[in-house]
């Protein structure tokens, strides 16, 4: 088996005196599905942001392809995120953001990544207009 694409190694995560995460490690592979499940205050959404770098590390490190991910900006290349309360600007015409976004990565993944999420179906709409379904999914693309 090749070795992980990424791994989250020992985080611990601190919030004043209490110790939220601890100890934690996951190591993925490339392309692999993982859902990550538990009751609120499990520690869930910390895990996500401690590997973002959108909270500080008490211990433990990221690396990526077997390199330490150190800077926010290593992290920044690596992935993306999307809130739970993130809307796309209602006034906006689905095709003006799939062409800003399209316009700034490579232009094979962005017309696979339509594909996939059936963006272009809905390029006539204003963002507002769609539903929560169809708008996380143009969000997503615009986390290319």
């Amino acid at each position: 088996m090749p070795p992980p694409t990424l791994q989250l190694c020992g985080l611990t995560v601190r919030r004043g005196k209490q110790t939220v995460l601890n100890d934690v490690s996951v190591a993925l592979q490339s392309g692999e599905i993982v859902a990550l499940v538990g009751p609120n205050g499990a520690g869930k959404t910390t895990l996500l942001e401690a590997a973002l770098g959108a909270v500080p590390l008490a211990a433990g490190g990221i690396q990526i392809d077997g390199s330490a991910v150190r800077t926010f900006a290593q992290r920044a290349r690596a992935f993306a995120y999307l809130a739970g309360e993130s809307e796309p600007t209602p006034e906006i015409r689905v095709s003006a953001l799939v062409e800003a976004t399209s316009a700034r990565t490579d232009a094979n993944w962005a017309a696979e990544l339509r594909e996939r999420l059936g963006i272009d179906a809905l390029s006539t709409a204003l963002a507002g207009a769609l539903s929560r379904g169809e708008q996380r999914r143009l969000l997503l693309f615009e986390t290319l």
